[in-house]
């Protein structure tokens, strides 16, 4: 029988770790069945297969004791925030191919699976991550419930009754359409938001949290969630952290606003990392995502990451090639937000796919074990806090030059995807510090302006005077050579359509030039592409690569069809 509601007497439990406004974090993300099997003795304990770690879809047998074991381990990576996948009563058997392994399908939200272990060793996790100044987050999900769950028996008017999404550009599929056919709860119940607020509630007054990951944001009206955030943050969580799986920075930055959330995943920043670390694509890119942060009320809100279990591991999205895991991995801990990694990343797991991208935890040597916790080491020695100012400062076909700034505090940073050696304009002030790819810390004697082919490197400097604030400048478009119909420059800016032909910014022409006249802010990087809009309603794009621009002072930006 599911419980409903549940509303126990407890002892007070110690208060979750706090965090301070200025503490580097760290979140580590561990899958429980995958990581390890601290008590066999539980393989069994509920109906379903035997865990066979030779199947990728089966249970592997990671529990709770496991997490416990390898505290430590997770600690000296200078992990400061341990995310753990849901650990409560779910479906155990699996649904054709599809393993039920790893909780997402979860039928009662009150209980832990005997699987996974007790509650008393939950509460042992959340006390023992605590000790070592780690933070608790458990994976709440809001959106649906297991297949089959009971629920659905016992409350069948809880759900909508609508079936799988199939156009997943509309809103109200999105909401109310099932995700793979889960079952999906109608959150604008009374009923439905009440059983959900009194699952968050529970936890946290059983356990020491620091907060709940909330699944599938997407899925859920956000009035929803900032309802239930505010409940969470007023009961003294520091986070409340939404997956809102899209690329697009406008529709993201809406979800963080509306929804109430302390943290959102940056999966826009995801995107262009693993587009240049791993595939060569110019650093324009960073440079675009990164200056529609002005877009966030919290731009130190969103987490960055390079991989989860929903995506290939970034080793194999790296195609193998360690160096630049390395590259990519000193950047995220060089950008503004919280740096994110699933387990196994120090190891070097791998896997394109699910279940692939879910492997076992290995144990034993990890080849970038020691670079992430001093990656994370330097990191904490100068963190720039919550709304330091943030422009690029350069930008070439294979460069791009970051500067990250509160008051004369500042961290610059260089990415260089070519071959040679560039140099990088001389800063006036002192260097603290110089970090390079692979995490080789220079003193400040003998710090160079110049960043190596093929890496990323940083400096720490305290500036001779605070810079001014970026002003808006005013930029002229010029298009040669374009062919008839509606011309627009499409691009990452919302100035620029946020890549809807339909909305790009129009293009006036005079003779064989066609142009447009826009302001926006200075050190912003344009990202973006002409197109012809046809009569006929298609969209004639022009040829060749993105081209980017780097706002510096007024001028003309130049483009050929």
């Amino acid at each position: 029988m599911i419980l409903l509601l549940v509303a126990c007497a407890r002892a007070p439990l110690p208060a979750p770790v706090p965090v301070a406004p200025a503490r580097a974090e760290l979140i580590t993300m561990v899958l429980v069945d995958r990581f390890d099997n601290g008590d066999p003795g539980n393989d069994r304990a509920s109906p379903g297969p035997a865990p066979d770690p030779g199947d990728p879809q089966g249970w592997h047998g990671g529990d709770l004791r496991g997490v416990i074991n390898n505290l430590d381990l997770l600690a000296a990576t200078g992990t400061t925030l341990l995310w753990i996948s849901p650990v409560f009563r779910t479906r155990t058997e699996p649904i054709g191919v599809w393993g039920a392994y790893h909780g997402y399908w979860q039928w009662d939200p009150f209980t832990v699976e005997p699987r996974f272990g007790s509650e008393e060793e939950l509460a042992e996790l959340a006390r023992e991550a605590n000790e070592r100044g780690m933070g608790l987050l458990l994976d709440l999900v809001t959106n649906h419930v297991g297949y089959e769950a009971p629920l659905l028996q016992q409350q069948p008017e809880w759900f909508h009754d609508e079936p799988s999404i199939q156009d997943w550009s509309d809103r109200a599929q999105l909401e109310r359409g099932q995700v793979h056919g889960l079952p999906d709860l109608a959150q604008e119940r009374p009923e439905v938001r009440a059983w959900l607020h009194e699952v968050a509630r529970t936890w946290q007054e059983r356990l020491p949290l620091s907060g709940y990951r909330v699944d599938a944001v997407r899925h859920v009206p956000n009035d929803f969630f900032a309802e239930l955030g505010e409940a969470v943050l007023d009961r003294g969580a520091a986070w409340f952290l939404g997956e809102d799986f899209t690329g697009d920075p406008v529709e993201l930055s809406q979800s963080q606003r509306s929804g109430g959330f302390t943290h959102v995943f940056d999966f826009p920043l995801h995107y262009a990392m693993t587009e240049v670390f791993c595939d060569d694509a110019s650093p324009a890119r960073l440079g675009a995502v990164l200056s529609l942060d002005r877009l966030y009320e919290r731009p130190d809100g969103l987490v960055t990451f390079l991989d989860n279990h929903d995506l290939p591991r970034i080793l194999s999205r790296c195609h193998g090639d360690e160096a630049r895991v390395r590259r990519a991995l000193a950047f995220m801990f060089a950008v503004r937000g919280v740096p994110s990694l699933t387990y196994g990343t120090e190891a070097g797991l791998q896997g394109e796919e699910e279940p692939h991208n879910r492997a076992s935890m290995v144990f034993g040597p990890a080849p970038l074990r020691e670079e992430i916790a001093a990656l994370a080491a330097w990191r904490g020695r100068a963190p720039l806090g919550p709304g330091g100012a943030q422009e690029v400062v350069e930008l070439g076909p294979d460069t791009l030059v970051l500067l990250r700034r509160q008051g004369r505090e500042a961290l610059l940073t260089a990415v260089n995807r070519g071959e040679a050696d560039a140099a990088v304009r001389p800063w006036a002030g002192e260097v603290l510090e110089v970090s390079t790819t692979g995490l080789r810390t220079v003193s400040a004697s003998e710090a160079e302006w110049a960043v190596p082919g093929r890496s990323v490197r940083s400096w720490r400097l305290r500036l001779e005077e605070e810079p001014a604030p970026a002003a808006e400048v005013e930029l002229r478009v010029e298009l040669r050579g374009a062919p008839e119909g509606e011309l627009r420059l499409v691009g990452s800016d919302p100035r620029l359509g946020a890549w809807k032909p339909e909305a790009g910014l129009p293009l006036v022409c005079e003779g064989a030039t066609c142009s447009a006249t826009v302001r926006a802010p200075r050190g912003s990087v344009w990202e973006g592409k002409p197109v012809s809009l046809q009569p006929d309603g298609s969209v004639r794009w022009a040829d060749g690569d993105n081209r980017a621009a780097l706002l510096g002072e007024d001028g003309v930006w130049s483009l050929d069809w």
